[in-house]
């Protein structure tokens, strides 16, 4: 039949990844939103391991000293 359209909702994941790492610690939360991304538990797990790996690498960039941080200028009393 046309127009009939089936409304498809199934359970929504939290996904939550803490790692600790010298002097910080990195974690991601993903939780379901309205796209409905997160309705596919291997996806929710993935992007959360994707964007695990993208803050650690940052990290890493910067622990290496890779990545130069703002200079903040101290005041200078006369």
């Amino acid at each position: 039949m046309a127009g009939q359209h089936r409304h498809r909702k199934g359970n929504h994941y939290d996904v939550k990844i803490s790692i600790a790492v010298p002097g910080a610690e990195i974690v991601v939360n993903r939780e379901p939103g309205d796209d409905n991304t997160q309705a596919d538990a291997y996806i929710g797990i993935r992007d959360s391991f994707d964007a695990a790996g993208r803050k650690l690498e940052d990290y890493a960039r910067r622990y290496q000293g890779d990545v130069k941080e703002p200079h903040r200028r101290e005041p200078v009393e006369d």
